[in-house]
């Protein structure tokens, strides 16, 4: 399972089974003890020390950055706390607000943030899966949304440099068939000029080849330290997190009524 996670740069299945990939590791920690033939145990330790390096370098601190103060946040659809969330963002002094699953009973938030967020953009994929932005910098182009859900994007000037900020939600590689959101998301990022600082609920780990593929694309880092933003069960998942030119410093904030924790970083554009 560890060797098959690493695939996910060629298949969405492999990008789900590398979820497990700190789990496995351990396991192969066991498996490099018990095994007979010294190339086996060498073996366990290779593929031991290829779960850990790709998975704990993502837990520590990073540099903070001053370019830029991002808010990313999975509202869920049916949130009913939404002036307390508001209250934390304002709070934050963030730049840029990234917002999944806005929903028609969750739209007060666009409204609310209005007055210290005045440039906003909605693309309304369905009743309940709306991305959105809010910015303080003033939308200097046109705004884009993909044509399924994936992307909200809009292009700022901050510092005399273009910047696209980018709210992303993708929905869960397999065995949801995610593959045209995919191909949206990557076929509008490849297409956007400048700096682009990419937030939100990527349905992905960190590790995987969905954001390993981003990255690439985008000539972005992630703002660290990675830390679970979703609960599943009794398993705590990093799905939500932020990508710059630079990467940065990041930390999570409350669930304030969904089941996402926010995201709040500090990047660098350069």
């Amino acid at each position: 399972p560890v060797i098959v996670g690493f695939l996910g740069q060629f298949h969405r299945v492999p990008d789900t089974i590398s979820i497990g990939r700190p789990i496995f590791g351990f396991f192969c920690i066991a498996g490099m003890f018990a095994a007979r033939p010294f190339w086996l145990k060498v073996t366990f330790a290779l593929v031991v020390a290829a779960a850990f390096i790709t998975t704990a370098k993502l837990l520590l601190p990073q540099q903070s950055g001053d370019d830029l103060r991002v808010y990313a946040k999975n509202l869920w659809f049916a949130n009913t706390e939404i002036p307390a969330l508001v209250d934390d963002i304002e709070a934050t002094g963030a730049d840029a607000v990234m917002l999944q699953e806005v929903s028609d009973r969750n739209l007060e938030v666009l409204r609310l943030l209005e007055k210290s967020y005045p440039y906003q953009h909605l693309c309304r994929f369905s009743s309940w899966s709306g991305v959105a932005l809010a910015s303080r910098h003033p939308i200097q182009g046109e705004p884009i949304c993909s044509n399924s859900r994936a992307i909200a994007a809009v292009p700022v000037v901050v510092e005399k440099s273009k910047v696209w900020l980018v709210s992303v939600h993708i929905p869960w590689p397999w065995p949801h068939d995610s593959l045209n959101n995919e191909a949206d998301a990557e076929r509008v990022l490849a297409e956007l000029d400048g700096a682009l600082v990419i937030a939100g609920d990527f349905n992905s780990m960190p590790w995987s080849g969905r954001v390993g593929r981003i990255a690439s694309l985008t000539h972005t880092r992630l703002a660290g330290p990675i830390r679970p933003t979703f609960q599943l069960g009794q398993i705590p998942l990093p799905l939500d997190f932020v990508l710059a030119p630079g990467g940065g410093s990041q930390e999570i904030r409350p669930l304030f009524g969904s089941d996402h924790a926010g995201v709040l970083a500090n990047i660098r554009l350069r």
